[in-house]
């Protein structure tokens, strides 16, 4: 990979998914600078929010918590000023990098917009389910795990709704697990918010 994606970068200098995808290699590869193909194309590229993103990525897998939060907001603010929902997986990628590093202001901030752009991204819905769950803010997990686990037991789910879902191996009762211990009851029961 390292070589193809060299032989572009020959023709094309700054083509700025090849940079991405070299960083990425070099960072699997434990390569020294592997954010130094990256940094080359945000010269050139300063609005490619998978640029900053990939940054953030790099950062974060050798746990350099500041570096993160530098280029964590810089990702943010790159995808949201281009406002497309195609940078929607963009988005909800910098949103789980928040998520993981227990930033989850943030991260809820960012699984909101992605979902105002696809309300039927079930994995958007079970993500800021999570962070909602994980601040304490029990009563808005709850809303999202039932979205998620309506999607997932009707046989109606759509078919933008499963491709959003099967990158995502969460069992529906795990889902169910959360829903109830957020309060939620299935099938009936003491709480005003049911699954049926």
């Amino acid at each position: 990979a390292v070589a193809v994606l060299s032989s572009i970068l020959d023709y094309k200098p700054f083509h700025p998914r090849a940079n991405y995808l070299l960083s990425v290699c070099h960072m699997h590869l434990s390569t020294p600078n592997p954010t130094a193909p990256l940094s080359k194309a945000l010269v050139h590229y300063p609005n490619k929010p998978f640029l900053h993103y990939g940054l953030a990525l790099i950062h974060s897998q050798s746990n350099n918590n500041k570096e993160v939060e530098q280029w964590l907001p810089a990702a943010q603010q790159a995808a949201v000023l281009s406002i497309a929902a195609t940078n929607s997986p963009t988005l909800s990628a910098i949103a789980t990098l928040y998520r993981t590093h227990k930033l989850y202001p943030q991260a809820i901030s960012l699984y909101l917009q992605v979902i105002e752009w696809d309300n039927t991204n079930l994995k958007a819905h079970k993500n800021l389910a999570t962070c909602y769950r994980r601040t304490g803010h029990l009563k808005q997990a709850q809303q999202h795990y039932a979205i998620v686990l309506q999607a997932l037991t009707e046989s109606t789910m759509t078919a933008a709704a499963l491709n959003n879902w099967s990158k995502s191996q969460i069992t529906v009762e795990l889902i169910t697990h959360w829903f109830v211990a957020c309060g939620g009851c299935i099938a009936g029961g003491s709480s005003t918010s049911s699954v049926a």
